[in-house]
C-alpha cells in the first residue's frame, strides 16, 4: 500500500497488515482501492474479483507482475492512440496471413483474439480495393489494390498496389511492369534493389534483389504488420503478415463472411 504522509515499514507480509490485494491511495486516513474483476477500456482487468492481484501470465513474484503490468500498460496506450484516431474498427488479429495474388485470389487465413477457431478463406474478387486491408496501429496503415481491363474471359489482375501509413504521409506504389514509387514526408526516396529505406512514420520499405518490396511496420507492444509487393510482369501479388493487430478492410469482412 502507498500511504501519504506514511511511513513504510519494513517486515514480512503478516506483520504489515492483511494480505496483499488491490492497492489503494491513501489520503487522511481514506482509502480508494482500484475496484477489482473488471477492466474499464483504460485500466486493464489486473485484479480479480476476490481483490487479490491475478496471476502473471509468464514467470513469477514481483517480477512476472510487473512484466504483466507493462504490456497491459503498453496495450492500453495503444487503444487509446487508436481510439483518437477514429476507433479500433475492425477484427482483433493474434496473427494473420494476407493476400491478394493472381487473377487476384483473395486469401486470409490466422487467428482472432476472440475466437480459438482459426480462420482459413480462400474467395475470388476480380475488382480493385481502395481497402483491401487496413488497421489504425502504426499511425494508420492501408494496403490497396487496382485491377486492369477484364480480358476476354472476364479476368482482371492487379496493376497495381499501394501501402499508405502515417496519416498519408507516407506512401509505396508498386506497379505491374515493377516500376517503384515511394514517397515519405513530402520527399521521393529512390530504393534500389538490395537496399533499405526508413520512412518519416518509422516504417521500414527494404527492396530484395528481385525487385520485391516489403513495408515493415512494428511497436514496442508485439504488433507489427509486414506487407510484401512482387510486381510478375502481368500483376502485382499483394502478400502480408500481422501479429496482434486490429484489421479491417474488404479482404478481412469478406474472410469473415460479412462483405
Amino acid at each position: 500500500m502507498l500511504e501519504i504522509n506514511g511511513a513504510f515499514t519494513p517486515g514480512t507480509e503478516a506483520s504489515n497488515g492483511p494480505a496483499f490485494g488491490a492497492p489503494a491511495l491513501g489520503c487522511g486516513g481514506f482509502s480508494v482501492p482500484f475496484a477489482g474483476g473488471q477492466s474499464d477500456g483504460v485500466r486493464p482487468n489486473w485484479w480479480n474479483t476476490s481483490g487479490t492481484p491475478a496471476a502473471p501470465p509468464s514467470g513469477g513474484g514481483l517480477l512476472g507482475m510487473l512484466q504483466h503490468i507493462i504490456t497491459a500498460f503498453g496495450n492500453a496506450l495503444q487503444n487509446g492512440a487508436q481510439q483518437m484516431l477514429g476507433g479500433q474498427g475492425g477484427t482483433a488479429f493474434t496473427q494473420a496471413t494476407l493476400g491478394s495474388v493472381g487473377d487476384p485470389h483473395l486469401s486470409l487465413s490466422g487467428s482472432t483474439a476472440n475466437s480459438a477457431t482459426p480462420i482459413d478463406a480462400h474467395f475470388d474478387s476480380m475488382i480493385s480495393h481502395a481497402d483491401l486491408y487496413s488497421t489504425n496501429a502504426f499511425g494508420g496503415y492501408q494496403v490497396s489494390t487496382t485491377v486492369g481491363v477484364p480480358n476476354a474471359n472476364g479476368v482482371t489482375t492487379n496493376t497495381s498496389a499501394t501501402a499508405v501509413l502515417d496519416r498519408g504521409a507516407d506512401a509505396v506504389t508498386m506497379n505491374a511492369d515493377g516500376t517503384l514509387s515511394v514517397t515519405s514526408g513530402g520527399q521521393s526516396l529512390d530504393v534500389a534493389n538490395g537496399t533499405s529505406a526508413t520512412l518519416a512514420g518509422g516504417a521500414t520499405v527494404t527492396r530484395a534483389a528481385d525487385g520485391a518490396v516489403t513495408i515493415d511496420a512494428a511497436n514496442p507492444w508485439g504488433r507489427s504488420l509486414s506487407t510484401t509487393f512482387a510486381a510478375s510482369g502481368s500483376s502485382v501479388d499483394v502478400t502480408g503478415q500481422a501479429q496482434n493487430v486490429t484489421l479491417a478492410g474488404d479482404l478481412v469482412s469478406g474472410a469473415l463472411g460479412s462483405a
